[in-house]
């Protein structure tokens, strides 16, 4: 009996692709990642290929793997031949216009949910946690991508991935059969995300087990922040390149077309940015040239695609931040001039911008390729520049609509300049607010004091924007009452922020605290993995870190529960909102506070609390009252009536407000955020006596 092929072959790419006559180099964007727009670093160094005329080609691995994962997520033929078709028939959904319209928002809910099963039965059948959830893409390796050992072991262990197979019968293969036709010498493999870290070192290894002639090259944010480390002549170093080339660090726009060139040749590498093994050791030329922004072509997305029903590209017109200041943020890391930081300048950077007229030019370009959706992803867009723009676009009869990531700045206050960025296109405006404690803001080096948030805010929404915001919890030395002050905020917003994101505060890699936490009471553990992106660490000051991750946790809990235009929003993954738009998510609202439509679990008021929830309201509850009151509180409930013990129970509750109303803990959460608006009550009427 012939055994059956016990996968689906299901890639609805597949007839998209041209062969060119000649290749020097395939550039491929690894799984797993967003799916919702076309990526900027890998588009940026494939026109720059283009412009210093390397042929290039773009393979969108990402989205290729995860429609194979989804459709072999079964155990036998039959049943990846079924999930194959769901699959098909899921991503084919998301693709339609139509299904973006509100009456049409519980189909769409529920086939993001027949995404997620089908991540869920991939997960299961591999030995890998993998799950695509509204706007969130969990993966966990089988092994820890945060060390190099970790990278080995998973590199001796191939098959147990996620994408094994994607990789062995599909995009091996077609590169392969690339490399026949076109003679093609460089593969450059994009790694943005810890998530791709392991999947792209495997797919180099095993391009180089088929083929001695294809060199791969592994480049990206993640590999930049963990330069120095990838540059120690160590065994393990040496191991990592008996399975990869060479590896390229921050920005290579100018140093990857060097090295196809250095290697098309046959000549020593005289490439920039770039690590290789060479003469029994490591090898790594450095630059400090800083890539000057208007000597750089329109970025080409020719390859990368979405499930979305037209493409959202993803475009930067800085480098970096430039505002570049904020204690926490380590993601400019990656970044050439953000990469001179070091304990004696923190914080240095160098503000680089491209130039008005050729950010004009490009958004002609994208115009004439048919995109009419970009994703802004530099870290800040100044509202003076958002300003500019927009009337530059207008004046040129350019439409777009586009997103931002913005800081709360008075510019916004005026409503003329909110109105001329509205018509210029601003669509979905992502806020850092990170905290409503001065004192933390200052602490960070924010820049903003957030006193005319609620304004802001407003004025976005009123004028057809929809906001985000971001809320960082335990930045060091923050207290428990300051980080409360949120749950005012969130309620007093809910109707005019469309997406809540709230995350504990992480020491990040090359952030300005990592250089010198003991100014902020930070102290590093040193136990975390080589190339772990955040830092281990203790604080000495302010809440703990167990009472930060609890705040967060019942952050996230109320939000579920209470703010409806997130759930709504939130069932759209990142730039399909753009389709859904502002009108179709405050409709789809309407309908769930009219009852028309149902919000399951744990979206839902009723939701009871989870362990972890009531967990985290006792941690709160116990640093609210403070040690003494939570051992005496114990011994009370438990019957304890020492008249000494009454006395000082009694002499506690007395001054301590949260005593004063919940002296046995937090029963729900609507218990904790009564006393968050009591607290902040206190702490207004403080600030006013103080002036």
């Amino acid at each position: 009996m012939v055994k059956m092929i016990e996968f689906v072959d299901v890639h609805f790419s597949k007839e998209k692709i041209k062969k060119p006559e000649s290749l020097d180099a395939i550039l491929i964007f690894t799984p797993p990642y967003v799916y919702t727009e076309l990526q900027p670093g890998i588009a940026a160094i494939n026109a720059f290929a283009n412009h210093a005329g390397i042929k290039t080609k773009i393979i969108d691995a990402n989205i290729g793997g995860l429609e194979y994962v989804l459709s072999n997520s079964g155990s036998w033929f039959l049943s990846n031949f079924i999930n194959g078709i769901r699959t098909k028939k899921a991503i084919s959904f998301l693709k339609e216009k139509k299904s973006y319209l509100p009456e049409n928002f519980e189909a769409f809910k529920n086939t993001k949910d027949v995404i997620e099963l089908l991540s869920l039965k991939a997960s299961m059948k591999s030995e890998e946690n993998f799950r695509l959830r509204r706007n969130t893409i969990t993966y966990i390796p089988k092994y820890d991508a945060q060390t190099r050992q970790g990278i080995i072991d998973a590199l001796e262990d191939k098959k147990s991935n996620l994408f094994y197979e994607y990789f062995d019968r599909y995009l091996v293969p077609q590169l392969l059969e690339l490399k026949e036709e076109t003679d093609f010498k460089v593969v450059g493999i994009a790694i943005t995300d810890r998530k791709q870290v392991i999947p792209g070192f495997i797919l180099s290894s095993m391009i180089k087990e088929r083929s001695q002639d294809i060199k791969t090259v592994i480049g990206g944010n993640f590999i930049s922040r963990n330069r120095d480390v990838l540059i120690k002549n160590d065994e393990i170093n040496k191991y990592l390149f008996s399975h990869v080339d060479f590896m390229q660090i921050l920005e290579a726009d100018k140093a990857f077309p060097r090295l196809v060139k250095d290697v098309s040749q046959n000549r020593p590498i005289s490439s920039e940015k770039t690590i290789w093994y060479e003469n029994n050791k490591i090898n790594f030329n450095p630059s400090k040239e800083y890539l000057n922004l208007d000597e750089t072509p329109t970025p080409l997305f020719d390859g990368l695609e979405s499930w979305t029903p037209e493409p959202v590209i993803a475009y930067n017109f800085q480098r970096g931040c430039n505002y570049g200041k904020c204690g926490f943020c380590g993601l400019m890391d990656g970044y050439d001039t953000f990469s001179q930081r070091s304990k004696d300048n923190p914080s240095l950077f160098q503000p680089r911008h491209r130039s008005y007229d050729l950010i004009i030019h490009d958004f002609k370009n994208f115009k004439s390729k048919g995109y009419k959706f970009i994703n802004l992803t530099d870290e800040t867009f100044f509202a003076k520049d958002q300003m500019i723009i927009s009337e530059l676009l207008s004046d040129n009869n350019l439409h777009f609509q586009w997103t931002s990531y913005d800081r709360i700045e008075d510019g916004f206050l005026d409503k003329n300049l909110v109105a001329t960025i509205f018509k210029g296109g601003s669509f979905f405006k992502q806020f850092g607010v990170e905290s409503l404690s001065l004192k933390s803001l200052d602490s960070m080096n924010k820049g903003t004091d957030n006193l005319n948030i609620y304004q802001i805010l407003k004025n976005t929404h009123d004028a057809g924007i929809m906001n985000h915001v971001f809320l960082l919890i335990g930045y060091p030395e923050e207290t428990v009452e300051e980080a409360l002050s949120l749950f005012p905020f969130l309620e007093k917003t809910k109707n005019y922020v469309f997406t809540v994101k709230p995350a504990w505060y992480k020491l990040s890699r090359g952030s300005p605290d990592s250089f010198n936490p003991e100014v902020k009471g930070i102290n590093r553990l040193y136990t975390e993995g080589d190339l772990a992106p955040n830092l281990h660490f203790e604080t000495t000051k302010g809440m703990s870190k167990k009472t930060g991750h609890a705040i967060n946790d019942i952050l996230e809990g109320w939000v579920n529960r209470n703010h409806i235009l997130n759930y709504v929003s939130g069932t759209y993954c990142y730039s399909q909102r753009l389709f859904a738009g502002y009108k179709t998510i405050i409709d789809v609202a309407h309908r769930i506070e009219s009852g028309e439509i149902k919000r399951p679990n744990p979206f839902n008021p009723q939701t009871p609390l989870s362990n972890r929830e009531e967990r985290a309201l006792k941690q709160v509850w116990g640093d609210l009252v403070g040690q003494d009151f939570f051992k005496i509180s114990r011994k009370y409930n438990e019957g304890n009536r020492n008249p000494q013990l009454i006395s000082a129970y009694e002499r506690i509750r007395e001054k301590n407000i949260t005593t004063q109303y919940f002296p046995a803990g937090f029963k729900s959460i609507d218990d904790l955020v009564f006393i968050a608006k009591k607290i902040s009550e206190g702490i207004k009427t403080e600030l006013i006596h103080k002036d």
